[in-house]
């Protein structure tokens, strides 16, 4: 008896959450507007939360139309405030609607900005950055490619909790040999030592 107790107390919990979910997403759009119109407020008044929040939101089009430069306005005010989670959604924003493909001018100015984005954000330990920053040097065809700096930039990932998909590291390590990857992966253990000021 005790262990169904257990169970429909687990079960009912679960139901409330779901239920509460649907709430959020189904609530009323003038609830909905009220709710984005705090957010913003107490965004533009410097609250760091609220800043992300509202980025998201004109990122995604969550209760508002879907607006990329909103989102990067909201996202470089949380990024002066060091949020290494605004920097990392900028450097990918900065690429919105450049093809993989595309070398321009134009593109490659994009890819520096994205890669600056990166960089600060893995300078202050957000791993995922770290890892797409790595990946950039390694396969980015905007840039020149930067093997060591790529894998040390992965290895301090995978140290931060962050793991890079195994494939695209054996791809990079086939261009390596033994001792650049050694080094590479030592190079990551004084990056993070340092603080992220000796790393490259």
């Amino acid at each position: 008896m005790k262990a169904f107790r257990n169970l429909c107390r687990v079960f009912s919990i679960q139901i409330s959450m779901v239920c509460a979910a649907l709430l959020l997403i189904h609530q009323a759009p003038a609830a909905a507007q009220n709710a984005l119109d705090a957010q913003i407020e107490a965004a533009a008044s410097g609250d760091l939360q609220a800043q992300l929040k509202v980025a998201q939101a004109y990122q995604y089009g969550l209760n508002v139309e879907k607006d990329v430069q909103e989102a990067i306005r909201w996202y470089e005010a949380a990024a002066a405030q060091e949020s290494p989670l605004a920097m990392f959604e900028l450097g990918s924003l900065v690429l919105d609607g450049i093809e993989g493909t595309d070398t321009s001018a134009d593109a490659v100015a994009a890819e520096r900005i994205s890669i600056a984005w990166y960089r600060r954000a893995a300078q202050l330990g957000f791993a995922q950055a770290q890892s797409t920053l790595g990946l950039k040097y390694a396969f980015s065809n905007r840039i020149e490619k930067n093997p060591k700096a790529a894998r040390m930039w992965i290895a301090a990932a995978k140290e931060n909790g962050h793991k890079t998909t195994s494939v695209l590291v054996k791809r990079l390590e086939r261009s390596m040999d033994r001792s650049e990857i050694g080094a590479a992966i030592e190079m990551a253990a004084t990056c993070i030592q340092s603080g992220y000021t000796a790393c490259e």
